[in-house]
């Protein structure tokens, strides 16, 4: 009886201890995972309810660890994002104050190059005058008459410059209204027409059939189409014929002036917009300062200008596209 109750002990407390040890095991190895980072392993069910208990409570831990560590991950990502955008707007607006300083440096350049001519011509005139003994009141009207026209393309220039200046600032302002841009390629094209005769050259219009109503700063348009006529007849010899397009798109108008000049390198074709930039056009009389001008405008309207060679590789054809309603009412 002793030696059953021995062996019956004996085979209990194995049993039992077998039990215990299967759990403890699967409990240490679950803390070693969690231990290491592990949190989406998970106990299996356990017989014992004690140590059910304590596995089912182990496997809730981990899930509140891993949603919290999920949390705390996104959370990171959220504000490494925003450092990262933030860091980028910063080095924006230092860009752009870097380029607003070289603008602002460039321009005082621009100016004080482009003023010392015609200053020094006022000065010189007016000090050979005061120095003249035998100076009539014929003297004094002509040079009072270059000093005149001295300051007034001092002043054009000084305006070219400011329109330049504010556009590359964003500050251009325009005055939109509602006209009709047939009617003022028209009247460019008549008022260019004489000055193309006397040099033997000639101006036709090819206009759309459809509408041209556009709302645009009617005069600022105006001066563009001054500077892109100016140029085709500058730049182009006698006998040669310059044509006004008038395209009608969706949303966009298309003008083009299309010249038989000179021409213009492909390397100059982005360049020719810059302030006082000439190339190989440096013989023509003109401050380079027109196409910029132009470019000015038409960038505040929201359109696009280009200039490129023709095809036939005989001069070359501006092109401007203007949204035809305007992009803001000041």
């Amino acid at each position: 009886a002793i030696g059953a109750m021995s062996l019956f002990t004996l085979m209990t407390f194995w049993y039992f201890w077998r039990r215990i040890n299967s759990a403890t095991k699967q409990l240490h190895a679950a803390t070693s995972q969690y231990s290491e980072g592990n949190l989406a392993h998970r106990i299996a069910p356990l017989s014992d309810f004690e140590f059910q208990y304590l596995g089912t409570a182990l496997n809730g831990m981990a899930g509140q660890l891993a949603t919290q560590q999920a949390e705390l991950n996104e959370a990171k990502r959220s504000l490494e994002q925003k450092v990262a955008q933030r860091t980028e707007a910063l080095e924006r607006s230092n860009q752009k104050l870097a380029q607003v300083d070289h603008q602002r440096r460039q321009f005082l350049a621009d100016i004080s190059h482009e003023l010392r001519t015609p200053l020094t011509i006022i000065r010189g005139e007016s000090e050979v005058l005061l120095r003249s003994k035998s100076a009539q009141p014929s003297d004094y009207k002509e040079v009072l008459q270059r000093v005149v026209d001295e300051v007034q393309h001092t002043t054009a220039l000084i305006e070219d410059l400011m329109l330049v200046a504010r556009s590359s600032a964003g500050q251009l302002k325009l005055s939109y209204h509602q006209f009709d841009l047939k009617n003022l390629l028209s009247e460019m094209q008549q008022i260019y027409q004489r000055k193309a005769r006397d040099q033997q050259k000639t101006i036709i219009l090819n206009l759309t059939t459809q509408d041209a109503i556009i709302d645009a700063d009617e005069r600022r348009l105006r001066q563009v189409m001054m500077i892109l006529l100016e140029n085709a007849l500058a730049y182009s010899p006698s006998q040669t014929q310059t044509e006004i397009q008038l395209i009608m798109r969706e949303e966009l108008i298309v003008i083009k002036v299309i010249d038989q000049g000179m021409g213009i390198p492909e390397n100059e074709q982005q360049q020719v917009f810059e302030r006082f930039y000439r190339g190989n056009r440096g013989q023509t009389p003109g401050s380079g300062l027109g196409l910029p001008v132009a470019k000015a405008i038409i960038d505040g309207h929201g359109g696009h200008i280009t200039l490129q060679p023709n095809p036939t590789g005989l001069g070359c054809t501006a092109t401007v596209l203007l949204p035809i309603l305007g992009t803001e009412t000041t």
